[in-house]
């Protein structure tokens, strides 16, 4: 906040009684976005500019241009209704609200209130008003003469302020200070504001799950938060001024910042190529937006190190500050290499999964654009279709250079002349009649026609499943057509489904129908296909039991019998161990007519897995539950440990009590250490059971070497507790002989007669001494 300070002169002339229309004057800005100008009513024209002197002066004696007047009555009290007009002119982007009074000097003859309403003062902080961007207050001025002695009628003149406190926080700005956000660490954030008093920070940050939002309260200016997931994310910030003085204003700033994969490097070798696969764990929310691997390959003979980063799309215009692609983007590829092969030919190899491709296009229509810094324009790149198996499609493009890449859709690319594509899909039919039964392939047969311009496009089978509760195409097959103007084709797409065929059917029977969808270009078709009522896997009751005992880090293993229980093959039969609904491990088997046979199923826990969990073992449409209980390992605790307080002296016995608990769900053997220094000095080892305690006592006797490093901390240790306490160990008392002088009184001793000598003795030792014996021989 800044304080403002304006001036305000009433001269006063206590002869007459005020008279006439005053015509007013014009507004006079003074500074800090406040203005202050005659009011638009008869009283504003006894308003004159003060010019230089930055205020006004209401002139009650007759000096206003055009407006009569002669003072004011004597001895009586005179109202001037609405006279000033004071304006907040800030805007929303510079300044916030502005809270006005007036401050008199001592002066009880004028007084200040708002609009023709004596009883609302503005005199004083306490009576400020607060002005939003743009409004405006009327202020009219009491003149109170009564008991004044005026003598002869001379002109009285009073100074006044204006004083405004103006919020400048509304300028906040929000700016993400990471040079390159990515997964490796964290997101810095700044917020900036040009100015307020004791600021209060609120981030509202998108955590990249579901949208969801996390709140930051009582941050300061910069903050950090790590990302885990490759995207675009909206930070807000709101900065509140919690002064206890008003003005109190706040703002609040939104940036958007994109988070990407740390570059996955890879070396050059001696055919100057490098392969580098990203990680699964650095892919986005959307597999179509990511980049499987890459591969690099140059003419140059240099060596170094070449980094890959996988791009999600919405960073391209982000890092090429060029949105003008030639396609519609897929997935983006940053590459590095040594400046020693930069500008050389080669070859990048990039490899997208196959649900990246738009449902609507072909893999045949990808292609591989280069951004060119210089020319600031995304060049398309010879571009090769190299496999598309396997679930995932792998392009191949010559290059000049090593940049910023993009895979794109170019539909528009046609293989002849003619009007733009149109392709229609004329029927949808099914080849294999019968209900469905899974593991057994479906064959369905389009017929597509193309009344526009020769082009390639792919027909996308999709099946309807269940995601987040709701029902959505997932496409699981696609068939190229090629077709020119006016041309038909009719061709065959297979999909063999397994759990996703039920994935519609809700009452558990094993009856209903699954939706295929098929859709080439923008039209599309759609057919029900009859779930078979009895399928015929099931998971043998007895096969799997409960586990009572597992623990965490040990592997839980189920063995299911899974049992075709009628006379058809399952060729492909899926097997899921899903906990709590979650698939956590799977296999597939084959079962001819009536067989049966055991399938390896497995799970992992961790400590985070304590506790009951509920597992189920599903071969659609059979299933059954199986429990396992993870217990938690013997976990030794002290308590009441008794551990020496006071100086020992060396060869005295340290002794430490402490009784000993296992709070653990499982029995087992730990061992208890007495250290002295961080020195194991004793120690034993404790079986316990369950909730079973013990009494521990160790002891250790102290030598003259265990003073080396005097103070010593003595602790009692287990695996997962300790007590600890710091001692001071003293050496005991040790006499040593500093002289012996014959006394000065018996110089020269005679044989026969007594011998006097003078010995001084000193204790080196760290306590007091006990009796001791001198002997003179």
């Amino acid at each position: 906040m800044r304080r403002s300070i304006y001036l305000i002169v009433v001269v006063l002339l206590s002869v007459a009684v005020l008279s006439g229309l005053p015509s007013g004057t014009q507004a006079i800005d003074i500074g800090e976005g406040i203005q202050i100008s005659a009011a638009d009513s008869p009283n504003g024209g006894y308003v004159e500019d003060l010019g230089e002197d930055g205020g006004v002066r209401v002139e009650l004696d007759g000096d206003a241009d055009d407006v009569p007047g002669e003072g004011v009555n004597q001895d009586a009290i005179t109202r001037i209704d609405r006279v000033l007009r004071i304006t907040n002119t800030n805007d929303n982007e510079t300044r916030g609200k502005a809270f006005v009074f007036i401050a008199d000097s001592n002066e009880n003859i004028v007084d200040f209130y708002r609009g023709s309403n004596v009883d609302d003062s503005i005199e004083g902080s306490d009576n400020q008003v607060g002005l939003g961007v743009g409004e405006n207050i009327l202020v009219g001025i009491e003149i109170d003469t009564l008991g004044e002695d005026t003598g002869d009628g001379s002109i009285s003149i009073s100074e006044f302020t204006v004083e405004a406190d103006i919020s400048e926080v509304a300028n906040a700005i929000l700016e993400v200070i990471t040079g390159t956000p990515t997964t490796a660490g964290d997101v810095r954030f700044s917020a900036n504001q040009s100015d307020g008093d004791e600021l209060r920070f609120e981030y509202i940050l998108e955590t990249g799950e579901s949208e969801d939002e996390q709140n930051f309260i009582n941050e300061g200016p910069e903050f950090n938060r790590s990302y885990d997931v490759l995207g675009t994310y909206n930070a807000t910030v709101s900065i509140d001024e919690t002064a206890p003085r008003a003005p109190n204003e706040s703002d609040t700033d939104t940036t958007q910042f994109v988070v990407r994969s740390p570059p996955e490097a890879g070396i050059l070798g001696v055919d100057n190529s490098v392969e580098v696969e990203i990680p699964d764990d650095l892919e986005t929310d959307d597999d179509s937006e990511t980049v499987r691997r890459v591969a690099v390959s140059t003419t140059s003979d240099s060596t170094g190190n070449i980094e890959a980063t996988a791009v999600a799309v919405e960073s391209l215009d982000d890092l090429a500050g060029n949105p003008n692609l030639n396609g519609d983007p897929v997935a983006g590829i940053n590459v590095t290499v040594p400046a020693s092969a930069a500008g050389t030919t080669g070859l990048v190899t990039a490899t997208i999964p196959e649900t990246a491709v738009p449902t609507d296009s072909s893999p045949r229509n990808l292609t591989v654009e280069r951004y060119d810094p210089d020319a600031d324009e995304w060049m398309t790149l010879p571009t090769t279709l190299v496999d598309q198996t396997g679930g995932t499609v792998t392009l191949e493009a010559e290059t000049s250079d090593f940049l910023l890449f993009a895979i794109t859709d170019q539909p528009s690319a046609q293989v002849g002349p003619g009007p733009a594509p149109k392709f229609e899909l004329e029927s949808l039919t099914r080849v294999n009649q019968g209900d469905l039964v899974v593991g057994e392939a479906i064959v369905l047969e389009a017929t597509v026609r193309n009344d526009g311009g020769a082009a390639v496009r792919d027909v996308v089978l999709s099946v309807e499943r269940q995601v987040d509760g709701e029902f959505e195409p997932i496409p699981v097959a696609r068939q190229e057509v090629q077709l020119t103007q006016e041309q038909s084709q009719t061709v065959q797409i297979s999909h063999r489904p397994s759990e996703s065929a039920l994935a519609n059917i809700d009452d558990g029977t094993g009856t209903g129908t699954v939706t295929f969808d098929a859709e080439v270009g923008q039209a599309q078709d759609s057919i029900d296909i009859p779930v078979e009522e009895t399928l015929t896997a099931s998971v043998e009751p007895g096969s799997v039991t409960d586990i009572s005992d597992a623990t965490p880090g040990r592997v839980i293993e189920f063995e299911p019998t899974i049992t075709n229980e009628e006379d058809v093959a399952i060729d492909t039969q899926p097997v899921f161990l899903q906990l709590d609904g979650e698939t956590v491990d799977n296999d597939t088997v084959n079962l001819g007519a009536d067989q049966s046979t055991t399938v390896a199923l497995s799970f992992l826990p961790s400590a985070q897995d304590v506790g009951s969990l509920n597992f189920t073992v599903r071969a659609p449409p059979g299933s059954t539950p199986v429990n396992a209980t993870v217990l938690e390992p013997a976990s030794y605790q002290i308590r009441d440990a008794d551990l020496p307080d006071d100086a020992p002296v060396a060869g005295s016995e340290i002794t430490a009590t402490a009784i000993v608990n296992n709070t653990g769900d499982q029995n087992g053997s730990r061992p208890i250490k007495l250290t002295l220094g961080g020195s194991t000095v004793n120690n034993t080892i404790l079986e316990l059971n369950p909730d079973e305690s013990t009494n521990v006592t160790l002891t250790f006797e102290t030598s003259i070497n265990t003073l080396a490093a005097g103070g010593q901390s003595t602790t009692l240790q287990t695996y997962s507790d300790t007590e600890q306490k710091s001692i001071d160990l003293r050496e005991p008392a040790t006499f040593s002989i500093d002289s012996v002088t014959p006394s000065p009184s018996n110089p020269g001793p005679i044989a026969g007669n007594d011998l006097s000598v003078d010995i001084t003795i000193t204790n080196t030792g760290g306590v007091d001494s006990n009796a001791r014996y001198c002997t003179l021989c």
